[in-house]
């Protein structure tokens, strides 16, 4: 991400409600280790046994793919780009609207590409 956007992902997080959450049990860690890497179990555990409404990560290797997306729905598994398209474009996200969050980020993800490849053919 770009300055500028991680400075508004900043401004974003400060303003949030964000809460501490408890380290989930060993079996509810042991039964993540069936879906993921060790390492990461813990992450998973803790976000279902807490009932987060979104995880935000970077780890394109582990946690960012379809299966563990599958695993912890309704939970949200977003970068922190797709965090903040989110927020800007007022799109309002909790498990109740999982499906209406999800297809509307691949419409705004479309439209960023869009943009972008508009904005490298003018340069060109």
């Amino acid at each position: 991400m770009g300055s500028e956007k991680t400075t508004r992902l900043d401004q974003y997080l400060r303003l949030a409600k964000l809460d501490l959450i408890l380290t989930p049990s060993q079996s509810e860690i042991d039964k993540c280790k069936l879906m993921i890497v060790d390492k990461d179990a813990p992450i998973l555990a803790a976000c279902l046994s807490s009932r987060v409404s979104i995880l935000i990560t970077l780890d394109f290797n582990h946690i960012l793919n379809p299966k563990i997306a599958k695993f912890l729905k309704p939970i949200l598994v977003l970068t922190p780009h797709q965090l903040v398209l989110l927020i800007e474009n007022r799109v309002p996200v909790s498990s109740e609207n999982f499906e209406l969050v999800v297809n509307r980020l691949r419409e705004l993800e479309d439209k960023e590409d869009v943009a972008e490849i508009r904005r490298m053919k003018s340069k060109m």
